[in-house]
């Protein structure tokens, strides 16, 4: 696609070229036209004169009323573009690649609108889509850090989220290399799942290994932080983490700071057995372990 559109820029841009260079050798052209027939003309002809000279510049005029008019729609073009590159980005960043394309789809039919963040409603009826889907086979993770409340509270707002910020990349490489989808971060807590946005068969087992990979990843990161800053910087934190399969209904609410967000009994599940879990340790629910021995 960016190359047609570099193609067409390349033919448009030719075109300008021709148009500006014809336009200024027929000027000058006409320009010595008219100045031949005045010079051939006589004294007395004086309303020959202003005509003929008339002539050239009423067409310099008209060329360049023409390349104002041009530089205008490519002005105007070019803000169109920026804008709805600008608004393809924010909608990648915020949501993942169906309900993407849905949330573009109704911004172009008018029923949604995206200004700098913000998804409005648009024009609503009681026809209008709704960003929303249910899937029935998804596994739930819920990473919190224990102890952080305390440990943050005697630091620094940049230290703070200086460790959070490490701690989440972290999470964010392990979930790409598992091919977990994470839902967001809120606070010290962090969400994922499998099974949705994309259907995986083996969403359970390979969400209880994203768990283990985070919760070896964090035990090394805090061996780490305690070299750098003293033991007795990092002696009450830990991870703690909750996993539930089951019934997700995923979709985005059409209002202002708009995310993507998960709903149903399968992310209060998961959100109890995270506190209900013990520092280092993954807990599941029956359901996840019955498909964990499904599988084998």
């Amino acid at each position: 696609m960016e190359r047609l559109i570099f193609k067409d820029n390349q033919y448009v841009s030719l075109a300008r070229v021709v148009l500006v260079t014809a336009g200024i050798s027929t000027t000058v052209g006409m320009t010595l036209w008219a100045h031949s027939i005045a010079e051939d003309a006589s004294e007395e002809d004086y309303d020959s004169k202003v005509y003929v000279y008339i002539l050239p510049v009423a067409f310099f005029l008209q060329q360049l009323l023409f390349a104002l008019y041009d530089w205008l729609v490519r002005r105007r073009t070019t803000k169109l573009v920026v804008n709805a590159a600008k608004s393809s980005e924010i909608v990648a960043t915020m949501f993942p690649g169906q309900f993407r394309v849905k949330v573009l789809e109704l911004t172009r039919v008018g029923q949604c609108e995206l200004n700098d963040g913000t998804l409005s409603e648009g024009s609503m009826d009681s026809q209008s889509q709704s960003l929303a889907e249910l899937f029935p086979d998804v596994t739930i993770l819920m990473a919190d850090i224990s102890g952080f409340t305390a440990w943050s509270s005697q630091r620094e707002p940049h230290q703070v989220f200086n460790f959070l910020e490490e701690v989440f990349g972290l999470f964010d490489i392990a979930a790409k290399k598992r091919k977990v989808f994470k839902v967001e971060t809120i606070g010290d807590l962090y969400v994922a799942c499998t099974g949705a946005p994309y259907a995986q068969a083996d969403h359970a087992p390979r969400m209880c290994l994203f768990g283990r990979d985070i919760s070896e990843e964090f035990v090394i990161f805090i061996e780490e932080l305690a070299i750098r800053f003293g033991p007795d910087t990092t002696t009450d934190l830990g991870l703690r983490c909750g996993i539930h399969s089951g019934l997700v209904t995923m979709g985005v609410l059409r209002n202002e700071r708009a995310r993507f967000q998960l709903f149903g009994d399968c992310v209060n599940m998961a959100s109890r057995l995270e506190s209900t879990s013990e520092p280092g340790r993954v807990q599941l629910s029956r359901e996840t372990a019955d498909l964990l021995i499904a599988a084998g």
